[in-house]
């Protein structure tokens, strides 16, 4: 009996020891998913610098043609196009930054899951350690009670029946 009593014992201890590794695995996943909502803001803020400039060349292009053509730019429906120009590349920008936040958001989310089940894997092995020593020490105490209870040595006189 003392085999199987070492055996959930040491049964406990490795799936304690499983357990705090998988919950470093998830810990690290947890850091890499950090890492990628940074990486996606700063690509969303470059992104964002990029389309501002394409619409500012774009403006550019757009007033110059419009005064080698003889207009006013700043007047009619010369001024409307400009303005739509810098109103859709304005739009253009603030979805880019808006996309990159919703993508880092939902790194930042599953970082947070990561962490989360890093701590039920460390509470999985603490109970899986405390379940094998448990059972060890239960079966300790009933090997050791069993022959006494057993045998009658225990029952007093008076219950056995005379007759």
């Amino acid at each position: 009996m003392c085999t199987a009593q070492a055996g959930s014992f040491m049964q406990g201890i490795a799936a304690d020891r499983a357990s705090k590794a998988n919950a470093r695995i998830l810990k690290r996943n947890a850091d890499m998913a950090l890492v990628r909502a940074g990486l996606v803001r700063n690509r969303g803020r470059m992104e964002e610098i990029h389309s501002r400039n394409r619409t500012k060349q774009t403006l550019g292009t757009a007033r110059a043609s419009i005064a080698a053509n003889g207009f006013a730019v700043d007047s009619g429906s010369a001024l409307d196009a400009v303005s739509d120009i810098a109103k859709f590349g304005e739009l253009d920008a603030m979805t880019i930054r808006y996309n990159a936040e919703v993508d880092a958001q939902s790194f930042e989310k599953q970082a947070g899951q990561y962490r989360m089940m890093a701590g039920l894997e460390r509470q999985k092995g603490r109970f899986s350690l405390l379940a094998g020593t448990t059972s060890m020490v239960g079966s300790l105490l009933e090997e050791n009670q069993a022959p006494t209870l057993l045998n009658g040595q225990t029952v007093h006189p008076s219950w056995y029946r005379r007759g």
